[in-house]
């Protein structure tokens, strides 16, 4: 295989581990694991259905301690989360840390300016993931940057990207949602060439176009849909606007793409100051494409 194929594979496969491996195993794994020992252990829970959602609210209460509960989240995988200000947290449901006497600890020592696909950028650009010691216990990590440099010198790495998510791909092109600092969504077409004086791939920005923007509002998070490669649910800094089918045939045709639009949600709105996190679920996976719709709702108050 020669240099030029070879480096090409391994960028493959470096994207196909960060999306598939951490993005999608990594966030579905800690989430469920954090919900189910909140719900089960230290909180209560009420179903409420309206307009044909149901709504899972969980309500922590005080025997789960943390710090990370005064702030909405914006990113969780195993047992870490990052707040809305960037902070880092290590979680753990069933004991307490001793330095904190509480359920998390916060990693004093990294700011996180951006979360792309499942890599975490702190404000010096340094890139971090989960990894495991030798115990098989989960830990922030530096990501080597010596071993693909084009990747992290592409585009989506830019200071102005808040959160890129990759949504389809092949051997040519990479195709990511982006949100930026000026909160609003755009889609970049990166194309992947390979750079005879680097010896490896590099990825220019071919296109860039407006995904989606709300007059008045600022995005601030959006969760991203894998299987499907959009998004679940949009959170500005007045509301949040969950994604809805338009044409409803295509849960019946499978030659026919569904077409979505995003709805502002009465419901999670009311409650957006009291909202730590909130999740798609449903009875078969965790996508809006099916006729059950669930929401996990987590609430920072104590239920009276």
């Amino acid at each position: 295989m020669s240099k030029k194929n070879s480096d090409g594979v391994k960028v493959k496969y470096f994207f196909l581990g960060i999306i598939i491996t951490l993005a999608i195993g990594g966030i579905a794994f800690g989430i469920y694991k954090f919900i189910n020992s909140t719900k089960t252990n230290n909180s209560s829970s009420d179903n409420i259905v309206i307009d044909g959602i149901e709504y899972v609210e969980n309500v922590t209460d005080s025997k789960y301690s943390c710090d990370a509960f005064k702030d909405a989240w914006v990113w969780e995988a195993h047992d870490f989360l990052v707040t809305n200000s960037g902070d880092l947290y290590q979680i753990n449901t069933s004991k307490k840390f001793s330095d904190t006497k509480q359920n998390c600890k916060k990693i004093d020592n990294i700011k996180i300016r951006a979360v792309i696909n499942n890599l975490l950028v702190d404000e010096n650009g340094k890139k971090y993931t989960v990894n495991y010691d030798d115990s098989n216990n989960p830990v922030i990590a530096e990501t080597n940057e010596d071993y693909q440099q084009a990747i992290f010198k592409s585009p989506v790495f830019n200071d102005e990207v808040k959160y890129a998510f990759s949504i389809t791909g092949d051997e040519e092109n990479q195709n990511y949602l982006v949100l930026k600092n000026d909160g609003k969504i755009y889609k970049y077409i990166l194309k992947r060439e390979y750079d005879d004086s680097m010896m490896q791939d590099r990825y220019e920005l071919v296109n860039q176009e407006l995904f989606y923007e709300i007059e008045g509002e600022k995005i601030v998070l959006m969760r991203p849909d894998y299987e499907f490669s959009i998004l679940n649910y949009i959170k500005t800094d007045k509301a949040y606007y969950i994604a809805e089918i338009i044409n409803k045939e295509c849960e019946e045709y499978a030659d026919i793409k569904c077409e979505y639009k995003y709805t502002k949600n009465k419901y999670l709105t009311d409650k957006y100051d009291d909202i730590i996190r909130l999740e798609m679920l449903n009875d078969d996976q965790w996508s809006i494409n099916t006729k059950t719709k669930r929401i996990n709702v987590e609430l920072r108050k104590v239920k009276k």
